[in-house]
């Protein structure tokens, strides 16, 4: 019996990240059809515009940025770079 080559496996990697994909994608998908779903009776009961962009929106700019810095703390003022204002001398003053 042949053992499975570096391609073969490579392979069978690359079709199940594409079948974990498709599946994530299928999720998301019945969740925005679910909030479709529920902004008529939001609005009915009567949410704004503003309100129900601020619910639906800022879960995905919180989750977003979280996993954008997971795993980077913030750096004490020292260590940040100091900005240089526009039209500021190049020694900063």
């Amino acid at each position: 019996m042949r053992g499975v080559t570096e391609l073969e496996q490579l392979l069978a990697e690359l079709a199940a990240d594409a079948d974990e994909a498709i599946e994530h994608e299928a999720l998301a998908e019945a969740a925005r059809q679910r909030i479709r779903a529920k902004l008529p009776k939001a609005r009915e009961a009567g949410a704004g515009p503003a309100q129900l962009e601020r619910a639906v929106k800022s879960v995905f700019v919180e989750r977003s940025i979280r996993r954008w810095t997971s795993g980077h703390e913030p750096k004490p003022d020292a260590e940040r770079p100091k900005r240089k204002r526009p039209g500021a001398a190049p020694d900063g003053s």
